[in-house]
């Protein structure tokens, strides 16, 4: 059986991405933030150098998303659940 190439991962170094003021900054082209099954998920960064962010409606700390980007969506259904949690 020959071994496959496998993709490089990011390092998960426990740490959130969301600051201790509850603001998380994301940035890049093609920026994504929607819902899936009920969680916000967020996509960004440049290239090979891409993160992906999900965040439960509890315990995550969210109080402010600041996005600098020219391009990428922000979904209905992610702008009102970021309103219903008070970002």
């Amino acid at each position: 059986m020959a071994a496959s190439l496998n993709l490089p991962q990011l390092a998960s170094s426990g740490k959130s991405p969301i600051n201790k003021s509850g603001v998380l900054t994301i940035h890049g082209f093609g920026v994504r933030v929607r819902i899936q099954s009920g969680h916000v998920e967020i996509e960004d960064g440049v290239g090979t150098e891409r993160r992906k962010i999900r965040l439960a409606r509890v315990g995550h700390r969210l109080r402010r998303l600041i996005c600098i980007s020219e391009d990428g969506f922000v979904t209905f259904s992610a702008l009102k659940w970021l309103s219903g949690i008070g970002a």
